[in-house]
């Protein structure tokens, strides 16, 4: 049996390599020499280790492009193998990015830290949502002691003792696939990679002594290629779907504005691209490469696992405020000049309006200070409306306990909360009998361990009622019309309004917290009619299904999931779905 190792030194990823080459030029010719030499493995495909679960596909799709792309220009390196041994999650969505990315390889260790199930393979195919399958493989170092079985967790960064050699083979549950084991040497999250003492003890252990696995060192690339002939004519495991992690579930929330800029990043990139070659095409105005590409990388470079799952100290965020901060600036020009010049160009009459999604659609815009509506706006482009073509006034009903339009007719109750909830065209009641729809409540969160990124399920024993309602208005505005509803906290408050469309099915909560509490998490709840075992939750291009059941142990576990633009709950023939 042997035990192969390597330093975790080597696995940098790409916007590292970048400060190196931008700050240290001679130490980057060395690490060049190095890969040169095949005595430094270059390998990663990302360019950053990202989350995996708040990005969008494109974000994932533009992380292995970045990574790869730099590592072909600097090293002539082709990365294979998606190295993320410490990322909070893997989406469903991810084996099909990689296939299609030419990556085949997928590396984990961090799902051994789940909180109450154990993975029964480390070495597996993955299944992605369109039936795309990678390898995978989990890390299992972890150290072996003396009369004491083989527990669920496990490491990536050892140091190369014996204890490590024989535990990180004992944890392998697939024996009947190898007898040889991956074992990461080196300071992993504190830095310092693999040090002389470290490099000493494998050199030492692969002499062979009595009682304990050989070990020696080997490039991933080459470890793998032994492992996939290994599996040759062998029954491999297969697992279907994402790989949830079951801790750290506060990552889903924790540092809400780094969520809510990477979010606004993510459209204002993407919409900066579409604005940049519809004004170079249409008024030949050069497109803004460089501006973009620097915003990307901005964007990239957050999206590190503990950058935006909130789980990084104070200095981070106050640096992340100000990139933000830099490439907000540089996308909102692109915006300004070209959409006014596009606008100019095409008509300087009557109200230009622009859709940057990918499918026709009515919406509702800003125009003279008040929420106008229009429809038919053509996908990726741009439509004129004159102001008669405008939808400018409403018909909804509206009093502090009631909102009612031809859609809809929703109650309050004297707390604000929704009581009754009518679809008109349906015939449908949709608040449960005695229940509450759209309820907030707070909940005292005292997680035991990892205080500002975590949250135990027992969080929801005690349960705070937000009732304090300070006040309710009527709200118009235009083409809507709503109940805005003011709520004292101790020392936080939090305004609500609900608002109803004279144009649009949606009904809108629009929600502004100051927001002054300690271990507290806020919830929006509702007690619906639609009956189901399972909602559907959107990721990256496409969406899964998630029981709403706690039937068995990995069932409990996903107590809080996250979810992108839409969660759909349904019945046959009849459903409702929550977007964001």
């Amino acid at each position: 049996d042997l035990v192969r190792s390597r330093g975790l030194g080597d696995v940098y990823k790409r916007q590292l390599y970048e400060y190196v080459k931008e700050q240290d030029s001679e130490m980057y010719g060395r690490i060049k020499d190095r890969i040169a030499q095949n005595r430094w493995e270059a390998e990663g495909a990302m360019w950053v280790e990202p989350d995996c679960n708040l990005i969008s596909g494109e974000s994932m799709i533009r992380q292995i492009i970045l990574g790869k792309q730099f590592f072909k220009q600097e090293f002539g390196v082709d990365s294979k193998v998606c190295w993320l041994p410490d990322v909070f999650g893997y989406s469903a969505a991810l084996p099909q990015i990689l296939k299609k990315a030419g990556v085949d390889t997928f590396v984990t260790s961090k799902i051994s830290w789940n909180e109450y199930n154990r993975m029964p393979h480390e070495i597996f195919r993955w299944h992605g949502i369109d039936g795309s399958v990678v390898d995978a493989y989990f890390l299992t170092t972890q150290r072996k002691c003396k009369n004491v079985p083989t527990g669920n967790y496990s490491l990536y960064n050892g140091e190369g003792m014996p204890s490590e050699v024989e535990g990180t083979y004992a944890r392998l549950s697939d024996k009947d696939l190898t007898d040889e084991v991956l074992m990461p040497t080196g300071h992993g999250d504190g830095g310092g990679g693999t040090t002389p003492e470290m490099i000493e003890r494998i050199n030492y252990l692969n002499r062979g002594i009595k009682g304990c696995n050989r070990s020696g060192f080997m490039k991933v690339e080459e470890f793998f290629s032994r492992l996939k002939r290994s599996l040759q004519g062998k029954t491999v495991p297969n697992w279907v779907g994402e790989l949830y992690l079951e801790f750290h579930r506060g990552t889903y929330t924790s540092i809400a504005k780094n969520k809510r800029n990477n979010r606004l990043g993510e459209f204002s990139v993407w919409r900066g691209e579409w604005e940049g070659v519809l004004s170079e095409i249409l008024l030949q105005i050069p497109y803004p490469a460089d501006a973009l590409h620097e915003s990307l990388k901005i964007l990239l470079t957050n999206q590190f696992h503990d950058i935006l799952p909130g789980s990084s100290i104070e200095a981070v965020y106050d640096e992340t405020d100000r990139e933000y901060g830099r490439m907000f600036g540089l996308l909102n020009k692109i915006e300004q000049d070209r959409l006014h010049a596009v606008a100019d160009h095409v008509s300087r009459k009557g109200v230009c309006v622009f859709n940057p999604n990918s499918f026709e659609g009515g919406a509702t815009v800003v125009w003279k200070g008040k929420t106008v509506g229009v429809n038919n706006v053509p996908s990726k482009g741009f439509a004129v409306f004159e102001s008669s073509d405008l939808i400018v006034e409403n018909t909804i009903y509206a009093d502090k306990t009631r909102l009612e339009s031809n859609l809809y007719r929703i109650i309050f109750n004297e707390d604000g909360k929704i009581v009754s909830f009518l679809d008109k065209r349906n015939g449908r009641e949709i608040v449960k009998n005695g229940g509450l729809f759209n309820n907030i409540i707070a909940y005292e969160n005292l997680p035991y361990e990892f205080d500002n990124w975590e949250l135990k399920d027992y969080y929801s024993q005690k349960p705070f009622a937000v009732n304090d309602l300070i006040r309710a208005e009527v709200m118009e505005d235009g083409v809507r019309k709503g109940i805005k509803f003011t709520y004292k906290f101790y020392h936080s408050v939090i305004e609500q309004i609900v608002w109803l469309y004279e144009n649009i099915e949606r009904i809108d909560c629009e929600t502004k917290l100051d927001w002054h509490e300690h271990h507290f998490v806020l919830r929006s709840e509702s007690e619906t009619t639609i009956h189901s075992d399972s909602a559907t939750y959107e990721i990256q291009y496409g969406h899964i299904s998630r029981p709403s059941h706690e039937n068995t142990s990995w069932d409990h576990a996903k107590f809080e999931v996250c979810a992108h633009k839409y969660i759909d709950v349904s019945e046959y023939g009849y459903g409702l779905s929550l977007l964001n």
